[in-house]
């Protein structure tokens, strides 16, 4: 909705979520099932990508098929997406760009077509995929310009719909990004990929190759380098000078062994209605981090709340800590708790009541360290603001971060949305000659997700595995190349 949209329907006797959004759903479904015959007007390709501001689990009721029984409506909460690109970039800075990037049009992004249409192979055949284990497709297809993230099923999901909630994989023959190696392509499943291009091509080859078409000068080169990468703990513990922990996988994930300090600027309304997304985006963040972590999440919710916020929305803490030796602020000020569970053990949450964007309240914040990462969030409790009013708070949040952190022996790594396009161009962030301020564009990342969605609605549950942080789903991160060996090569 607009922000007059919003003005319109806060009037109204009873704010309903998604209210606007499901009444052009329903105003669609009329208009189009109302035609007396459908099947001489119903336009088979017909897709139609809802936008959902919270999650509305009756939404599949309004569904309505075509004709020949495909489905048309396709929900997607974007603002989970934003989410999770926020917060799970907490402990990875500059990912966020990365993501963003992938999730559009121009130049390299993501994309798809059916496994029959697409051209592979050291010759470019033509449906040379079909038949091939995605493991296959990985290492003997030649594409010059792409390359092969994993395939989609149209007759599986890969998260089980009834435990949807925490994402589990259901792992054997299962499609989606980097899914069952040894799964087998079938002509009609979907392939996704990376490239700038709907249709990568491979280049014409005049070099020898073995039996299996495996280029033989290039396996000189690579198979070093996988040999290489088969000592996973110690590959991993080289290139993140760390050690590895549970997670998406634990047997890939790199966490540093630094425990980081991030705060957590901001409060999201939903929060209050939805306490399992607040868990979900506290996980989000201690995914990538070190034991003895700290989350400090810095709103004016009085310490009451958002105690009972923590312990009644499944986190499984210790006793409050609040009043720690080692706290060098006031008791009214200040909580923290130590998180148990297999996947947050070791990390603790913190609780500082200030406005984040009142300078005065900040400063006894910065007394007790240093901090790593601050997430900025424009939306804050009890108050649905504009966008203009949310990127003016954003603009605000950076100018006392740089102030009080100006002193730190350690750069502090920005994560900020901002939903108009002007406010990145302004911001003056915290001093960092390491690393340029992450920004989320809200709106161009909905438009972006929209637009992606009505182009491939078959691949819209494989692009979440990106950004969520759920047990055997794909884990984004960077390397050095220097780690690989393969620094100045093309």
């Amino acid at each position: 909705m607009t922000d007059e949209d919003k003005n319109e329907n806060g009037d109204a006797s009873g704010l309903t979520d998604n209210s606007a959004t499901l009444r052009t759903v329903l105003a669609l479904r009329n208009v189009i099932l109302a035609n007396g015959n459908p099947e001489e007007t119903f336009n088979p390709n017909l897709r139609i990508v809802v936008e959902l501001d919270s999650p509305c689990p009756f939404i599949d009721e309004a569904f309505f098929v075509t004709p020949t029984g495909r489905q048309v409506l396709y929900p997607q909460n974007l603002q989970r997406n934003i989410n999770s690109i926020l917060f799970y970039c907490a402990s990875k800075p500059g990912l966020s760009r990365v993501l963003v990037a992938l999730y559009n049009f121009e130049g390299v992004a993501i994309r798809c077509r059916k496994v029959k249409h697409l051209k592979g192979g050291i010759n470019n055949e033509k449906g040379w995929f079909i038949g091939k284990t995605i493991n296959h497709a990985h290492l003997y297809n030649y594409w010059y310009n792409g390359i092969v993230i994993g395939c989609d099923d149209p007759n599986l999901n890969f998260f089980d719909e009834e435990d949807d909630e925490d994402g589990t994989y259901n792992g054997e023959g299962c499609a989606g990004i980097q899914g069952d190696p040894s799964r087998i392509l079938d002509a009609e499943d979907t392939l996704i990929f990376v490239s700038e291009t709907s249709s990568p091509q491979s280049k014409p080859r005049n070099q020898n190759v073995d039996d299996d078409g495996i280029i033989i000068d290039y396996a000189k080169e690579a198979i070093p380098y996988l040999e290489a990468t088969l000592k996973e703990r110690e590959v991993a513990e080289m290139f993140s000078g760390g050690a590895l922990r549970g997670g998406h996988n634990a047997a890939l994930q790199i966490v540093p062994t630094k425990p980081l300090r991030v705060l957590l600027c901001g409060w999201r309304s939903e929060w209050d209605k939805d306490g399992a997304s607040f868990k979900e985006r506290i996980k989000d963040i201690a995914a990538g981090m070190a034991i003895g972590s700290v989350i400090t999440c810095v709103n004016i919710k009085s310490r009451l709340l958002f105690g009972a916020h923590i312990e009644q929305n499944g986190f499984h803490v210790s006793k409050d800590i609040s009043e720690s030796p080692n706290s060098k602020l006031a008791q009214s000020q200040r909580q923290r708790w130590e998180l148990k569970s297999d996947s947050l053990s070791g990390i603790y949450i913190e609780h500082f009541k200030a406005d984040p964007v009142k300078y005065e309240e900040m400063v006894p914040l910065f007394s007790t360290g240093e901090y790593h990462t601050a997430i900025c969030l424009g939306s804050v409790v009890g108050k649905d603001l504009s966008n203009h009013a949310r990127d003016s708070r954003v603009l605000s949040m950076l100018l006392i971060l740089r102030k009080l952190s100006k002193h730190q022996r350690t750069p502090l790594n920005i994560i900020a949305e901002n939903y108009q396009d002007q406010t990145s161009g302004l911001a003056v962030v915290p001093l960092n000659r390491s690393r340029e301020a992450d920004f989320v564009n809200t709106t161009a990342i909905k438009s972006r997700s929209l637009v992606m969605n009505l182009a491939y609605p078959e691949i819209q549950d494989a692009l979440s595995e990106l950004i969520v942080s759920v047990p055997n789903t794909p884990e984004v991160g960077f390397i050095e190349t220097r780690a690989l060996g393969i620094q100045g090569a093309t």
